[in-house]
């Protein structure tokens, strides 16, 4: 890329352990303003669009896909109410380091105004884990979020859509 140009051509990793960003190979097409990415519930990233008209779309599979098996979720419900205690079967569960709910992601021109991660407390059980549910409306907006187990090797499972309903039913 030439100096100065304020565009992303390398996908980047963020280590929240270590505080920093770090760069992997670059997308097979640059996409810049008029472009979107998203999570998708496998835990690739769809990358689409760009300029000029760009029609075409990738995936790409972030390396920590690839550094172990993945949790399974063989049962999760349907709807998390606030405030209140979750289980989630998984024959993994000893071996489970996260729970996460990630927030459906709303993109456009390259930013995601919806997307964001709400970090759950839980008990792992012999085949399952035990989570505390956001607590309030501030931990969790309303809405579809993706759950997301993540093994002590930091392989996520495949997600399940929840539902997070708002503390007020009208």
């Amino acid at each position: 890329p030439p100096a100065n140009d304020p565009n992303v051509y390398y996908p980047e990793i963020w280590d929240p352990t270590t505080e920093e960003w770090t760069a992997l190979g670059p997308m097979q097409v640059a996409r810049v303003y008029h472009s979107t990415a998203i999570l998708l519930r496998d835990g690739s990233v769809l990358s689409a669009g760009g300029e000029p008209h760009q029609e075409s779309s990738q995936i790409f599979r972030p390396p920590y896909l690839c550094k172990g098996p993945r949790p399974t979720i063989t049962s999760a419900p349907p709807t998390i109410q606030l405030g209140q205690s979750f289980e989630v079967f998984t024959p993994e569960a000893p071996s489970i380091a996260q729970v996460n709910l990630l927030k459906l992601g709303a993109v456009t021109h390259a930013y995601d105004q919806s997307q964001h991660i709400v970090r759950l407390n839980f008990v792992a059980g012999v085949d399952r884990v035990t989570v505390d549910g956001p607590t309030s409306s501030y931990d969790a907006l309303p809405g579809y979020y993706m759950l997301f187990l993540v093994s002590d090797l930091g392989v996520p499972s495949i997600a399940e859509y929840v539902m997070v309903p708002p503390e007020v039913e009208w």
